[in-house]
């Protein structure tokens, strides 16, 4: 993702350090980032690496950057709008939609883009269509939520369903054609598609001479999306936003600014509204070790720290008690906080060269591993060559040991269909390959997973395996630690 450095300082009108400062932020809390230079402007090219939704937008790249140097968030107020007189002709018929707002506009006259509006989205790759729909992709990276605009005269309903073969196929604004499946959810007028969640169709795509839209900001079951543009083999700039957790209480500010942004360019009137949010998404309630960053880190950080970089980023704090902000559905869990608290806190503030004397940690290495090394320094003292092998086996080395096998699907390797069901399988395949290179001496050992069932459950443990002089035994490394 790209952001322009004079747009993110809308956001941030405090901010007074250097390109450079801000690419060592971004990278250290996680988006690796460089600085690339136009010849009017300074952009950031940014790499998001983990799942956060809230990041592929410059409000969320911006409260980052605003917790890291500790400087004022400029969220622009803008003015609630009317919600109309009219009732919209949508249908939502799947609970695969999480969260829709739609506006009708009126008497709208649609033009060419303004010239800062063509600049911002080709500095951001995209190509500019026209007033309305660019603003569509403006608030898509403002805000970092993808929406959608329809000619209300091409498209008089809207209807959100499963496609149940209803529809065969489906051609894309720039006329490709793709073949759907069942489960692709759709949008129709109830006899034609108009869209998909993350792409348009011709069938209801803003022209100049469009004069009556439908304008709607929706999210959705990420794994729907996800599923359906990996189906399809289509990805856009949506489909990478909505496939991730959004915030559904972005929505109604985010759509209020779009539709702002259209009456103020293109004119027209709002004449109808639409709002569906059947099921709430609440923030959860995570409890904390305030010491838990410390001992994370090998360092101690104030719990008044700790608190206030939580407090900054937007959650709420009572006692041993956090609620994270909505935008932050990477929150869920005690290690998700105290992951942000150290890169607020700055990983670059952890000393290298000194030892890590915080709190001295107990020894949490599993007593097998450290059997399974004795066993192994033992063997080797005694002449044992170890081997290592695969644990998928050929069906013919299967031990008759009374434990049922187990076998794989879509393997790569049709010829190694099992698992071997005694660590002696893998014993027997090496003895077969050491016979035909006629090595002598033959002394080794192997230690290593086995699988299988015992009373319809899946089992599996580390044994051991010798052969020497013509024997062959195996021992379960596991039984004392099983009692």
């Amino acid at each position: 993702m790209k952001i322009i450095d004079r747009y993110l300082r809308q956001w941030l009108p405090e901010l007074k350090v250097k390109p450079e400062k801000i690419v060592s932020a971004l990278t250290l809390t996680g988006s690796f980032a460089r600085v690339i230079k136009d010849d009017e402007e300074t952009i950031y090219d940014i790499e998001v690496v983990r799942n956060r939704g809230d990041v592929l937008g410059y409000y969320g790249v911006a409260r980052d950057l605003s917790v890291y140097f500790q400087t004022k968030l400029s969220i622009r107020a803008i003015k609630p709008l009317l919600a109309g007189q009219g009732s919209l002709p949508i249908e939502i018929k799947t609970d695969k939609v999480k969260r829709l707002i739609a506006y009708r506009i009126s008497g709208l006259k649609n033009k060419t883009s303004p010239a800062w509006l063509k600049k911002f989205l080709n500095l951001q790759e995209i190509n500019s269509v026209n007033t309305l729909v660019d603003l569509t992709n403006f608030m898509m990276l403002w805000h970092g939520v993808p929406c959608h605009a329809f000619d209300s005269q091409k498209a008089k309903r809207l209807i959100w369903e499963i496609n149940q073969n209803k529809y065969a196929d489906f051609t894309t604004l720039d006329d490709t054609k793709v073949l759907l499946s069942k489960d692709n959810l759709v949008v129709s007028d109830g006899v034609k598609l108009v869209s998909l969640t993350f792409i348009g169709s011709q069938n209801s795509g803003v022209e100049l001479k469009t004069t009556e839209t439908i304008v709607e900001m929706a999210i959705y079951d990420r794994v729907q999306v996800r599923r359906d543009w990996r189906k399809l083999k289509i990805q856009t700039e949506a489909s990478v936003r909505l496939e991730k957790d959004l915030d559904a209480e972005l929505v109604p500010p985010a759509i209020n600014h779009l539709i702002h942004l259209i009456l103020a360019n293109c004119g027209g009137e709002i004449t109808g509204w639409f709002d569906y949010y059947p099921q709430k998404i609440k923030a959860p309630k995570i409890k904390i070790d305030w010491q838990g960053a410390s001992k994370y880190a090998g360092i101690k950080i104030p719990e008044k720290t700790a608190k206030d970089i939580l407090t900054r980023l937007g959650c709420q704090i009572k006692n041993n008690w956090v609620i994270p902000p909505t935008i932050r559905k990477d929150l869920a869990l005690e290690e998700d906080l105290i992951e942000e608290i150290l890169r607020f806190y700055g990983y670059d503030q952890i000393p290298t060269d000194q030892p890590i004397a915080y709190k001295k940690l107990p020894n949490i290495t599993p007593k097998i591993l450290l059997k399974i090394e004795k066993v192994k320094r033992g063997l080797v003292k005694q002449g044992y060559d170890e081997i290592r092998s695969w644990p998928l086996i050929k069906e013919k080395y299967l031990e008759k040991n009374g434990r049922k096998p187990i076998y794989t699907q879509n393997n790569t390797n049709e010829a190694y269909p099992v698992l071997r069901n005694s660590i002696l399988c893998s014993l027997k395949q090496q003895k077969e390959q050491y016979d035909r290179l006629k090595v002598p001496g033959l002394k080794f050992f192997e230690i290593g997973k086995i699988f299988y069932q015992k009373n319809g459950q899946y089992q599996e443990k580390s044994a051991l395996g010798t052969y020497y002089q013509g024997k062959y035994k195996e021992i379960d490394l596991e039984a004392d630690e099983r009692g």
